[in-house]
């Protein structure tokens, strides 16, 4: 997973060269078409990733998660992620669009490399 916030298109596809050390093939926010557009005209090879909320946390909840200590944005994310309560208090499943960045790219991989024939190299966040 690649995932930093402020970043320009040249310092991202900069961040991806480092990571990786070639073009990306990869999946990245499908509600951000500029981006993946500006990515492949610098060589990487970005497709909108399926945003299925229910089934890529299902598909996550369904398989053990280790999470290592350096990725601190995702364990904040972890510590800090909720789910929307119904009129009579009562716990929905789905989840409040607040502190999810790291767990989107999370749920692109899920979904992708779990349902998807064409497995990339990476998964870049929000």
């Amino acid at each position: 997973l690649i995932y930093q916030t402020g970043l320009t298109i040249e310092q991202l596809s900069k961040t991806i060269y480092q990571e990786v050390g070639a073009k990306l093939n990869g999946y990245a926010d499908p509600s951000n078409p500029l981006v993946r557009k500006e990515l492949n005209i610098k060589g990487h090879k970005i497709f909108p990733a399926k945003n299925d909320i229910k089934m890529g946390i299902d598909l996550l909840k369904s398989m053990p998660i280790k999470i290592h200590s350096t990725s601190h944005n995702l364990i904040r994310e972890q510590q800090r992620y909720t789910w929307r309560v119904d009129r009579d208090g009562f716990t929905t499943n789905t989840p409040i669009e607040n502190f999810n960045h790291c767990w989107d790219a999370a749920r692109y991989w899920a979904i992708e490399s779990l349902t998807s024939t064409r497995i990339p190299q990476k998964f870049i966040g929000a």
